[in-house]
């Protein structure tokens, strides 16, 4: 198979703390996240959370197929520090003192640690893997989600996990045990990314990658498949996180963000419903208002100044998205979007760009990137649900090369959740502290301090 061209999206500017994003005190970010938590709100935390573990260890699965000097210095900087990891409290004694002692070979210990005779850490969902220590015992992902979810929200949020089906019974196992150790009552759901999105996997040179079963196999055909699922969600409030991004709960400060960026998200409804209920000319005046206290459009003759016009630029879903300064980070970005004869505020991933020497200054630019923490209100001024289907651009996507059993490997994905299925939202970037954000994609990564509980 021949991969077309992907659709690439040309992007005006990055946005910045000038131009398309909020920056407020610390002391603005308190008083907006006290007005959120001042009443029960329809709430609640929207968590991708079917991502398999084997990536964690991908660089384990390199070094036996291909080694080079990246991966056997990772696989040193691993085994240097196994002991330092929560999941090493999990390993059999007698394997760490064959290893110890160099009766197990590193081969068979990589083995151990990610097939099923094992911890079976490469089958298994990320979010089963136990990330950090407490004392006598230790939690995994989803345990740490709904703790931290409970303690900040307890009487007023549901928690929806978006889970691989064959290990729901495993993942409800671990959040009963922790909720029933803490006394939290946690409201929690689940669903599955819809089979029938899945796409076909391809070899580089386009011939079918065939599964064990002796099947074509498939891939989730990316977050932006979960928005069925997103839909399907009827809390008005919905915040989004993922479940790699799980700080040690000694580092904890996402529950306070999360709420902030709430309380942005009730201000800003109560100004859109101002211009809704306003006449011409007022109501030209009311969004050049809202242009200067949220950074809406990219110039102010890019507002519009007819009723038909304002009222479908009103009638749409609202997201506020936390962006932390970029400081490297593989992912998406805010940027302003040239798009059907507009330019508004997207999160663009980098695959999503065009490598011309212009698009490539551009986005060199970025100053910020998007963790994955939002706020969405999904309602119109009456409290309906909007069908979120009616505001995506269905005419992105991307095509993937990722690695299976060590062989690299394509297949497309839909525009990425909060990417093209969001294209067509009431958008604000408002910068948060890069304390909340501490992604696991490699097992590496949880050598990081905010994963351990010493401050």
């Amino acid at each position: 198979m021949v991969f077309q061209d992907v659709p690439k999206i040309e992007l005006a500017q990055a946005c910045s703390i000038q131009h398309g994003i909020l920056r407020m005190s610390k002391e603005e970010e308190m008083a907006w996240a006290a007005r959120f938590l001042d009443k029960q709100r329809d709430l609640c935390f929207f968590i991708p959370a079917s991502g398999s573990g084997s990536r964690m260890f991908e660089f384990l699965y390199d070094f036996f197929k291909h080694s080079d000097e990246e991966n056997r210095m990772k696989v040193e900087r691993f085994l240097n520090h196994i002991n330092d990891f929560a999941f090493s409290r999990l390993v059999d004694e007698e394997i760490k003192a064959k290893l110890d002692s160099g009766e197990m070979n590193l081969k068979d210990f990589a083995a151990y640690i990610v097939e099923d005779e094992g911890l079976g850490f490469g089958s298994i969902p990320k979010g089963l893997i136990a990330f950090h220590e407490y004392d006598y015992f230790v939690l995994n992902p989803f345990q740490e989600h709904v703790l931290q979810i409970c303690k900040a929200f307890s009487n007023i949020a549901k928690i929806h996990f978006t889970v691989n089906f064959d290990f729901l019974l495993q993942i409800q196992t671990a959040i009963k045990s922790i909720t029933q150790l803490s006394a939290y009552q946690a409201q929690v759901t689940y669903s599955e990314q819809n089979k029938n999105s899945d796409s076909l996997v391809f070899n580089a040179n386009g011939t079918l990658v065939m599964g064990q079963d002796g099947f074509p196999l498939t891939r989730p055909a990316g977050h932006g498949a979960l928005l069925e699922n997103l839909n399907a969600i009827d809390s008005r409030f919905i915040f989004i996180k993922n479940i790699d991004n799980i700080q040690h709960l000694n580092h904890d400060n996402s529950s306070q963000t999360y709420a902030f960026l709430g309380g942005v998200l009730l201000d800003l409804n109560h100004h859109l419903e101002a211009i809704s209920h306003a006449a011409l000319p007022e109501r030209i005046i009311l969004l050049l208002e809202l242009n200067a206290r949220f950074k809406m459009f990219y110039s102010e003759e890019m507002i519009p100044t007819t009723d038909e016009e304002i009222n479908r630029w009103l009638l749409r879903p609202k997201r506020v998205c936390g962006m932390v300064r970029n400081e490297g980070q593989p992912g998406g970005g805010p940027f302003w979007v040239k798009q059907n004869g507009k330019v508004e505020k997207q999160i663009v991933e980098k695959a999503q760009i065009a490598h011309d020497t212009e698009q490539m200054l551009t986005l060199v630019k970025s100053t910020h990137f998007n963790p994955v923490i939002m706020a969405l209100d999904t309602c119109d001024f009456d409290g309906n649900k909007f069908n979120l289907f009616d505001f995506q651009e269905e005419q992105t996507y991307m095509v993937v090369d990722k690695k299976w059993n060590g062989t690299h490997v394509k297949f497309l994905e839909k525009s990425g959740l909060w990417n093209g299925s969001m294209a067509d939202w009431i958008t604000v970037f408002v910068e948060v502290s890069s304390e909340v954000f501490s992604p696991v994609k490699d097992v590496l990564n949880l050598l990081d301090s905010k994963h351990f509980g010493n401050k």
